[in-house]
C-alpha cells in the first residue's frame, strides 16, 4: 500500500508563506502545497503577485 498524500491548503498569507519556508527547509512534512483561484476577484490582486512571482523562485533547503 502506498503513503497517504498529505497536503497543504495555501492561502498565500503569512502563516502558509511561514509553513512553505518550514517545508523547503525540512522543518515540516508537507511536500504538495495547493492555491486554488475559484475566480478573477476572489484574491486580492496583490497576493496574486506575491504568489506569482514566488513560484518562479521557491525557496531553497539550505
Amino acid at each position: 500500500m502506498s503513503e497517504p498524500l498529505t497536503t497543504f491548503s495555501f492561502g498565500g498569507g503569512v502563516q502558509s508563506v511561514a509553513c512553505f519556508v518550514l517545508a523547503a527547509t525540512g522543518l515540516i512534512p508537507y511536500r504538495i502545497f495547493l492555491f486554488v483561484n475559484v475566480a478573477d476577484d476572489s484574491e486580492h490582486p496583490a497576493t496574486l503577485d506575491y504568489l506569482s512571482l514566488q513560484s518562479r523562485q521557491p525557496p531553497s533547503a539550505g
